[in-house]
């Protein structure tokens, strides 16, 4: 599976999460590029990998996709306001 652009860029000025991101499982990897390579607009790509991010770095490189599926939800609706 290729991983979206928005989501390389993110992780390459991310370091912390990026070695986070390489130290999940291939599945888990795949899970992600997934969730959000989903999108075809590449401004939600670029929040959702940003949000990966900073999920992966608060939760130490562990993944709670209710907590993540949450905070997508938050920066959707920061972004709608702004």
């Amino acid at each position: 599976m290729e991983m979206p652009e928005e989501f390389e860029v993110a992780l390459s000025m991310d370091p912390g999460a990026d070695t986070y991101f390489h130290s999940l499982t291939p599945g888990k990897q795949r899970n992600l590029i997934y969730f959000v390579g989903q999108t075809k607009s590449s401004n939600i790509k670029a929040r959702r990998a940003w949000v990966v991010c900073d999920h992966l770095n608060s939760h130490k490189g562990l993944i709670d996709f209710k907590d993540l599926n949450q905070e997508i939800k938050e920066a959707n609706n920061n972004a709608k306001l702004g």
